[in-house]
């Protein structure tokens, strides 16, 4: 649904796709979201380490300047000449 939401009516597709596409993920593999402690090889699932750079506040910063470049110098890089 989400990802129809932002492809076809265009809502909010900067935000929507990533959680659509995150979703998907954790449906299709479960295991995507186990810690170290929880697999028998030692090494946790790919969402979990981005879970672990979430508490450390790593990547909401990353996030934030991420889109809001993308957003606030669009016009800006797609029309140099103009400024």
């Amino acid at each position: 649904m989400f990802l129809y939401l932002a492809i076809r009516k265009g809502f909010e597709p900067l935000l929507l796709i990533p959680i659509a596409f995150g979703m998907l993920l954790v449906n299709i593999y479960p295991d995507i979201m186990y810690s170290p402690e929880q697999t028998s090889n030692g090494t946790g699932g790919l969402l979990w380490y981005f879970f672990q750079l979430d508490e450390w506040s790593i990547l909401p910063s990353l996030i934030f300047l991420g889109v809001g470049a993308m957003t606030d110098f669009g016009p800006l890089i797609a029309n140099p000449s103009a400024s």
